[in-house]
């Protein structure tokens, strides 16, 4: 073997010898943990036609095994300051925020990697387009999946596609997790 397919395979060793005991270390334990995501929001309901919304997501939640955690999660689903302030003709609503409780679900792919699934259940805020609509709050079930990088026991990523069933809005976001 020449020196250097020595090294090439010494270097190979050693990275995936690195790989393992970091995501050993990397393993998210059993405990609370907080988070934030951003994302941008859509769907087919009329409040989108005209493009997507940013979204911002807080979420806290507690991990009770490596496949198992439940969360309380909020979101908003819009950020129209002033929504067809000056069209009387449209007397619709729009969904303007989201507050829930989910089970998460989590399958480790190898290393740091993580899929996770999440079905929820919460309460969207619809606001009025204008002052001749009501707003009022909508019971809806939610669903979700993505997948999750764990730099560390105490910090990920996730990035994740959910989707708001009764209001029709899709929500793919970028989150980081602090767990303690």
């Amino acid at each position: 073997m020449t020196a250097i397919r020595k090294l090439a395979v010494a270097a190979a060793c050693a990275m995936s010898l690195v790989s393992v005991a970091h995501a050993q270390d990397a393993q998210a334990k059993p405990g609370p943990y907080v988070g934030l995501s951003l994302g941008r929001a859509n769907g087919s309901h009329e409040a989108y036609e005209a493009g997507s919304d940013p979204s911002l997501g807080l979420f806290a939640g507690y991990r009770f095994n490596e496949q198992l955690s439940l969360e309380v999660f909020g979101r908003a689903l819009s950020f129209r300051l002033f929504p067809n302030w000056l069209n009387t003709h449209d007397s619709g609503t729009h969904p303007d925020r989201h507050i829930g409780l989910a089970v998460v679900g989590d399958l480790p792919l190898g290393g740091a990697w993580r899929a996770y699934g999440r079905a929820g259940l919460g309460r969207t805020r619809m606001e009025g387009n204008n002052s001749l609509a009501k707003a009022g709050s909508v019971t809806e079930t939610t669903l979700g999946a993505g997948l999750a990088y764990e730099f560390s026991s105490g910090f990920g990523l996730r990035f994740g596609l959910e989707r708001y069933n009764k209001s029709r809005v899709n929500v793919l976001g970028l989150g980081g997790e602090v767990r303690f």
